[in-house]
């Protein structure tokens, strides 16, 4: 499908997103405020406030909706199934998708909050990106069955299949559009602004993408064979032990842009040891994941913008622990356990 067809289908199909935006803000659904008791420091979402290194989103051990970054915790009072995705909007503040216990896509932050009306299918996480000419887009498992976008771009069915239990990944291009890989019939899949390919490669879990700097895309999966690897504009195995062979489903790798070039992959090895690979270094950081809880482990790692990485993971404690350029901290605050966290700089 041309990518002129996928945005005539996505025009017919769907709700915009402004109606969406709009309706939530004036009020169709608004989001319930943390009580106080379970608010540590409150974590300011909005556009107004400053921004902080970086921003995790989580599903926390209550079953609700958290927030964390340097110096701030939030209970945002949302109930929560899986794990969300979070992402820093050019104009400022952020903005997170999920599913919630309801089933639907949700929105939650600085462009609104409140509940698509969209079914996302059972064991699947929504990936968020923030566009780089305004507003974001949202890319998620329909509980249809195919691939969806929302957001600014485009709202709507790619009409593309996805397997039980894949999720799709979303970046942002250079000025404006986005790519979106995710497995699909016959292979890996990219599909966006640059049309629809499938890359033949099927791997064991759902991928990871990149924008580079160049303009180039990277992907990380997971093989068959347990190894984690990259592929798109560097093809390799990442170093390491093989992917956690005490986790019971996968353990998907993540990769990250880097603001000064390159790129930052992370990844969860034999043993539960986070390890990561790229342009602004390659170790085992010494941290090791929470495994065997049937779930994926799937770290998440942003490029920060003053250089350099910060990675955010589920720890072997069962709390969110951050690591990279910004420091490396237990937060002690509680994740549920079929659950991951994501980053946002």
């Amino acid at each position: 499908m041309s990518y002129k067809r996928f945005a005539a289908a996505v025009s017919r199909l769907a709700i915009t997103l402004s109606l969406i935006v709009t309706g939530l803000v004036a009020g169709l659904v608004v989001a319930p405020q943390a009580d106080a008791s379970t608010t540590r420091t409150n974590c300011d979402l909005s556009a107004r406030a400053k921004a902080k290194p970086y921003m995790v989103a989580f599903h926390g051990g209550n079953g609700h909706l958290w927030v964390a970054g340097p110096g701030c915790a939030r209970d945002l009072g949302l109930g929560i199934s899986g794990s969300p995705a979070i992402a820093h909007l050019k104009s400022g503040g952020y903005e997170i998708t999920f599913r919630a216990a309801s089933g639907n896509l949700w929105i939650a932050g600085a462009a609104g909050t409140g509940d698509t009306g969209l079914g996302v299918a059972p064991g699947t996480d929504p990936s968020i990106a923030a566009l780089g000419n305004g507003g974001f887009e949202v890319a998620f498992h329909a509980s249809s069955g195919d691939l969806w976008v929302v957001g600014r771009a485009g709202t709507g069915s790619t009409g593309l299949a996805m397997p039980f239990g894949e999720s799709p990944s979303i970046t942002a291009l250079k000025g404006h559009g986005f790519e979106i890989a995710f497995i699909g019939d016959g292979g890996t899949w990219l599909a966006g602004s640059r049309g629809n390919q499938n890359l033949g490669f099927v791997g064991a879990g759902s991928p990871s993408v990149a924008a580079l700097k160049n303009g180039q895309l990277v992907m990380a999966g997971e093989s068959y064979n347990g190894g984690a690897l990259l592929f798109g504009a560097v093809s390799m195995y990442l170093p390491g032990q093989g992917m956690c062979a005490a986790c019971t489903t996968s353990s998907a790798p993540a990769i990250t842009s880097l603001t000064r070039g390159g790129f930052e992959a992370a990844y969860v090895v034999t043993g539960g040891h986070l390890r990561v690979y790229g342009s602004a270094g390659s170790k085992d950081t010494g941290l090791v994941a929470r495994t065997g809880d049937a779930f994926v482990v799937r770290p998440s790692i942003v490029g920060l913008k003053n250089g350099g990485y910060e990675v955010a993971l589920q720890g072997s404690t069962g709390t969110l622990w951050v690591t990279g350029s910004a420091g490396t901290r237990n937060t002690g605050l509680g994740m549920a356990h079929n659950s991951s966290p994501s980053i946002a700089g």
